[in-house]
């Protein structure tokens, strides 16, 4: 009988023992396949982001081989937060890493001096890191003995955990968070050098703009802030770098709907998309040397909307209140719909068709088209 238990117990252990490896050649086949080009195009490698499930698999071999779930959970982490950021350039999960990997290393530690000890000699290392991560994540670096009426503060950890949970530039990657101030106008003077530019309003208590900024290899990006009684001026400034065509470097900006703003922005190489639908608009100027730029106009305005590429194409998308005033200095073509008309360099609602707010345009595309096109929304 206790041969036949013990059978049992020797077919489980085996049968849970295929299946780790089983996926391991599952994923490696799937690897090899896309790589191939059978399963896609083998430019965009799947390897090329996915390639920590290798650390995460030695993880959980690790445990289901070593019964070690400290070292497991430490490459395992590693793993997830290499996918992370290699999927999305997500920065946070590798952030800590790279700021608590030391920790990271003392618990492996651990893991290897009480692996297969009693369990209370697991626990402790559990109640010891976990009073280490109260310390700084929420009771914020500072540590009160009530009985010998002492404190004690982590204030170098304190100051890095602050750094890299706060607006960020690591790995081409900037965290814009700009609080809301008392002036009552914003300029904002924006240089874009390459890849995909987009801004659109948001209801933001507190903030004046939020948003990201990924940058291409090589770009380098500064900011600026002059206030005065009139109001503030934000320079963002980005630095191309020697690379020359289209780029993945994305700017994704949100700004207050409330304070007045001017918008200038000037674009060396990419796609500009401005949603002006929400916000004050008190100038806006958008300049591209070569890209489209797509614009949706804002209800209420009595500023000028000025749009120029050098080598591009303007869409301008018109909301169904508004009636758009656009002036084509210079186009290869001209569209717009059935309920507009043009005269020279004119384009306008045709009679009856006025009413609404009025929104002037001058528009510019010396190498491209314009298009006029009513947004329903």
């Amino acid at each position: 009988m206790l041969h036949r238990i013990g059978c049992m117990e020797s077919t489980d252990r085996n049968h849970h023992s295929l299946i780790l490896p089983l996926i391991v050649i599952l994923c490696g086949l799937i690897f090899q396949l896309q790589a191939s080009g059978i399963l896609g195009n083998s430019q965009e490698n799947l390897l090329s982001k996915f390639w920590p499930i290798v650390i995460i698999a030695a993880g959980l071999d690790l445990y289901f081989d070593g019964k070690r779930l400290f070292g497991a959970v430490v490459l395992s982490f590693l793993g997830v937060a290499l996918i992370l950021l290699n999927l999305n350039g997500n920065t946070k999960a590798w952030e800590i890493f790279m700021t608590f990997w030391p920790l990271f290393l003392i618990v492996y530690g651990f893991d290897m001096l009480f692996s297969g000890k009693s369990l209370s000699s697991i626990i402790i290392p559990f109640i010891v890191i976990g009073a280490i991560l109260y310390v700084v994540f929420i009771n914020k670096g500072e540590i009160s003995v009530s009985s010998l009426q002492k404190s004690f503060t982590f204030s170098k950890i304190s100051e890095i955990v602050s750094t890299q949970f706060g607006p960020i530039d690591s790995e081409g990657i900037k965290n814009i968070d700009y609080p809301l101030t008392s002036q009552s106008l914003a300029t904002f003077q924006i240089k874009v050098p390459s890849g995909k530019f987009q801004l659109k309003s948001k209801e933001m208590n507190g903030h004046l703009m939020t948003g990201t900024i990924r940058l291409a290899e090589g770009e380098s990006f500064n900011d600026k802030i002059d206030q005065s009684d009139s109001g503030s001026i934000y320079m963002m400034n980005g630095t191309s770098s020697s690379q020359s065509g289209s780029s993945e470097a994305l700017w994704d900006l949100q700004i207050n709907q409330q304070i007045p703003v001017v918008l200038m922005v000037n674009m060396a190489n990419g796609y500009q998309m401005v949603d002006l639908r929400d916000i004050n608009v008190a100038g806006v100027n958008l300049v591209s040397q070569v890209g489209n730029i797509d614009v949706m106009l804002p209800y209420v305005t009595s500023v000028p909307v000025n749009i120029s590429t050098q080598s591009g194409d303007i869409r301008i998308f018109v909301p169904a209140s508004v009636s758009a005033y656009v002036t084509v200095q210079n186009a290869t073509g001209v569209f717009y719909p059935e309920t507009y008309m043009q005269s020279g360099s004119q384009i306008f609602p045709i009679s009856g068709l006025m009413g609404g707010n009025q929104i002037v345009v001058n528009a510019d595309a010396p190498a491209g088209v314009v298009k006029v096109i009513q947004n329903p929304n």
